[in-house]
């Protein structure tokens, strides 16, 4: 007999309905979310390996058939330990000792090289290149590391290749007698003929010439690189296609070998800050290079360097440069190493625009005269833009900076030289060739190219020929402007020959009230007091100053150090 509904009975057959489907809808809410809970268990398995990361053991007394990569049992050989790991976070740690390895390391993704440290281990080798850490492109996350390891090579072959990876650490090894003892990119660039656009591509450099250049895909750049606290001796670097790396604290003495130091050549790098390497190298030509990168840009920085021979820094062919294409400010760039058939100190140009360089310290230190030219700006292409500041240029053996609108590169399609706008402000000029040269040279040879708007401004020039000088005038000249400088032991401040494409401004002939001691660099061209006769005696160019109006020359009066560099630069014309 069925009980009739009563007020309770219909609320206990309410609530077990409810509980029912409340059940049946958890269970499919479980069943939805299986693939989500499965891939966390999977991320937390792998994220569980990572952090359970084995860590193998090479050793002077090991063995590669007996070892099985433990402490008590560790393997003989580096390479043999690279073929036995692939395993993403585990670590081959190197004891100390001196080891001979002429096979190849082919590194997996993620695998890590410690050795104990570059003062106890030396592995010496003629395989080439030693560590392989090679994918293609795009490019992938390699995640490896690298360090703690002296690489003492035949003088031919390449300690450590990584290539198509992102996010490599090389830091803390010491590299001796390696042609490279670093190379590393993304994609391989390719060189190509400058009158040849039958190839195509991207990656591609037409050296001087902008119209059969191309820049690297999005993801042929290899990203997250740090190369630090490296050192070589007759050994170089190079790295090509490199976005967003820093490269710092490295140190390369070539001193006794003709060796470049860092690139010679390198391509495109892109958001790259270079900071705080040294370099020494044996002469100053088109063999021995410091610093050489084509095609810069994303307001790449180079800072806080010290580096004798030459540095080459030349195009950008459509990136971004914002603000600048690179920047070059607070180095140490000085020399007396032997003088050879390159000249200069700083070669900036070939189809370039937007380029910072402030607060660097251009000399010759000795006999040798390493440099004639110490900032070089030339080839061919549109050349724009060019902010030099605050520099400190002394005793060079020529013109202290050469604006030179010859196409100076052989071939059938090469755009001409079409330069505009240089600012050149506060900046000393002191001592160019004893005083037989003059700080700005502006020259031509009678090419078609044109040189326009440059701007000299707020400068100290003293014991020189000239403050402006042509050799030979420029066929094309017009909008330049030089005033607010002051000169001291010279004929005069704009050689008459071409003169008339100057507006010449107030002047200055005075002796520069500077303090003549100390640091020629930090503190010896500072003002010599409140009083001096360079405090607020300037002109207004858009840099930051202290009271009235700017001071002449590269120091505001009690600023102790170089300033910091100028940021949003603006040019005022007169």
């Amino acid at each position: 007999m069925t009980k009739p509904y009563t007020k309770d009975r219909y609320s206990r057959t309410l609530i077990r309905a409810i509980t029912r489907r409340r059940q049946v809808v958890k269970l499919k809410a479980v069943i939805h979310k299986a693939p989500v809970i499965l891939s966390g268990v999977l991320i937390g398995i792998l994220m569980a390996t990572r952090a359970f990361a084995t860590i193998y053991y090479v050793s002077t007394s090991g063995n590669n058939q007996t070892g099985d990569g433990s402490t008590t049992r560790p393997w003989a050989t580096l390479s043999f330990a690279c073929s036995r790991l692939n395993a993403f976070g585990d670590t081959i740690h190197v004891n100390a000792g001196s080891y001979t390895d002429n096979t190849q390391c082919v590194l997996a993704r993620g695998v890590k090289i410690a050795g104990d440290s570059r003062n106890t281990v030396t592995i010496n080798t003629a395989a080439n290149p030693y560590v392989l850490a090679s994918s293609g492109v795009p490019t992938v996350d390699g995640s490896n590391e690298i360090s703690g390891i002296t690489f003492t090579g035949n003088n031919t072959n390449t300690a450590i290749t990584s290539a198509g990876r992102n996010n490599q650490k090389i830091h803390d090894n010491h590299f001796l007698n390696c042609a490279e003892g670093i190379l590393l990119y993304g994609i391989m660039p390719r060189y190509i003929n400058p009158a040849d656009g039958s190839e195509t591509g991207t990656a591609i450099s037409a050296g001087p010439n902008k119209l059969f250049s191309v820049n690297p895909a999005a993801t042929d750049w290899a990203i997250g690189v740090e190369i630090y606290n490296n050192t070589a001796v007759n050994s170089q670097f190079k790295f090509h296609t490199i976005q967003g790396a820093k490269i710092h604290h490295n140190i390369v003495n070539n001193a006794a070998a003709l060796r470049n130091a860092f690139g010679a050549t390198s391509y495109f790098w892109s958001g790259v800050q270079f900071y705080n390497n040294e370099w020494h190298l044996f002469r100053n030509d088109q063999t021995n290079i410091g610093l050489e990168v084509w095609h810069i840009d994303n307001d790449s920085k180079f800072y806080n360097n010290i580096g004798d021979g030459w540095w080459s820094l030349l195009t950008n062919i459509g990136g971004i440069d914002t603000p600048y294409s690179f920047e070059v400010y607070d180095n140490d760039i000085s020399s007396n190493v032997t003088a050879g058939d390159a000249h200069q100190a700083l070669e900036i140009g070939y189809h370039l625009s937007k380029v910072r360089v402030s607060g660097n310290y251009f000399s010759n230190t000795g006999a040798n005269k390493t440099y004639n030219r110490q900032i070089a700006i030339h080839g061919s292409g549109p050349m724009s833009q060019y902010t030099i500041t605050n520099n400190v240029f002394y005793n060079n053996d020529g013109p202290a900076i050469e604006i030179d609108a010859t196409n100076t590169t052989p071939g059938a399609i090469i755009n001409p030289a079409n330069i505009d706008n240089m600012f050149i402000y506060n900046n000393v000029f002191d001592i160019m060739q004893g005083g037989a040269s003059s700080g700005v040279l502006l020259s031509n040879n009678g090419s078609s190219g044109d040189l326009d708007g440059v701007f000299v401004r707020n400068n100290i020039f003293m014991n020189v020929a000239y403050g402006v000088n042509f050799y030979p005038a420029p066929v094309t000249m017009s909008g330049n402007f030089y005033d607010h400088n002051t000169i001291s032991n010279a004929i005069g401040n704009v050689n008459s020959t071409g003169s008339s494409t100057f507006t010449i401004g107030t002047t200055y002939s005075f002796a520069p009230g500077i303090l003549a001691s100390g640091d020629r660099w930090k503190n010896y061209y500072l003002p010599n007091g409140p009083n001096s006769n360079l405090v607020d005696r300037g002109t207004v160019v858009g840099l930051p100053y202290l009271g009235a109006a700017p001071d002449i020359g590269p120091y505001e009066y009690a600023v102790l150090a170089p300033p910091a560099p100028p940021d949003g630069l603006t040019v005022i014309a007169p």
